[in-house]
């Protein structure tokens, strides 16, 4: 992938005078990250090793990841799909294909 530009990152960022009230909320969220026991994050390790080895030189990391709304932990129809989804087929689909060629991206 390209590097990202400025220009790529949400307006809050790239146009400072645009929204200074949101921006001084959010850096405040965050302004005591370093005094926290651990930190959170919804990831694989494997999936991000190289920036989570970073970010673990800065504070205790914790991943977590993926994590389900307890809502829904019962709920077989949990998501918003345009189609049924069939795990069986998926699974037949996954066996045909060689280990660690396959990435799983969930937004």
């Amino acid at each position: 992938m390209p590097l990202l530009k400025l220009r790529d990152l949400p307006s809050l960022i790239y146009d400072k005078g645009a929204h200074t009230t949101l921006v001084d909320l959010l850096l405040d969220q965050f302004s005591t990250f370093q005094e926290a026991d651990w930190c959170l994050f919804n990831t694989f390790d494997e999936l991000e090793d190289e920036i989570l080895k970073w970010m673990a030189s800065k504070c205790p990391i914790l991943t977590i990841g993926p994590t389900i709304p307890p809502l829904h932990m019962d709920d077989n129809e949990y998501g918003i799909s345009l189609f049924k989804p069939n795990a069986e087929d998926y699974m037949k689909w996954l066996d045909t294909k060689e280990n660690s060629s396959v990435v799983y991206i969930s937004f």
